[in-house]
């Protein structure tokens, strides 16, 4: 469902983008990956694509969308773009599956020599995850910069960190293979 951290802002809706240039966020490959698949595989399309560090209004100078991520996403005004598409909801919509954005891996010859130290961060990883949990409000307070009257509020920053899922369940990994097919249906691997 809808996470809002992973924005595409549009001056068109979903049927009129075929062709037009959009602007990439540099700070997420899976979203920028994510935009490049559904645009070609669900809609048939071909777009120009540009990477590009600036705030949505100046990206949406020179394209005619704006994929964002990260507190740029949460914080954006819903005002920026006549049209909002949350690529995590895009995607549920489209395939009825979870979409992971990130994740901690080991890659296999590691894994192999060293399973005791594998098993050991995956534990310490988890243990972070529940402390963090635990402590949600103090490490928002903490660490996060209010947003501005447009933004979101302390408490939907709050129902947004306690929503998302911070566990590799089955439903996740089933989305997380399903992306790996179309990317490679696209030759994007």
């Amino acid at each position: 469902g809808a996470m809002e951290s992973v924005t595409l802002f549009s001056k068109y809706p979903w049927e009129e983008l075929n062709g037009r240039p959009i602007a990439l966020s540099k700070e997420s490959l899976s979203s920028a990956s994510l935009l490049k698949i559904m645009l070609k595989v669900r809609w048939g399309y071909d777009n120009l694509f540009k990477e590009d560090r600036r705030d949505v209004e100046d990206m949406l100078k020179d394209a005619d969308a704006a994929l964002v991520i990260g507190d740029q996403a949460l914080h954006q005004s819903r005002n920026s773009a006549p049209f909002r598409f949350d690529m995590s909801d895009e995607w549920y919509k489209w395939q009825q599956l979870p979409f992971c954005f990130a994740l901690w891996a080991v890659n296999r010859p590691f894994a192999d020599a060293e399973p005791r130290t594998v098993h050991r961060m995956a534990l310490a990883l988890e243990e972070q995850v529940s402390r963090n949990l635990e402590n949600l409000e103090v490490l928002l307070d903490a660490s996060c910069t209010l947003p501005s009257a447009e933004g979101k509020s302390r408490a939907e920053l709050l129902v947004y960190f306690r929503s998302l899922n911070y566990r590799l369940d089955p439903q996740t990994l089933q989305g997380l293979a399903r992306f790996y097919e179309l990317a490679r249906q696209v030759k994007m691997i």
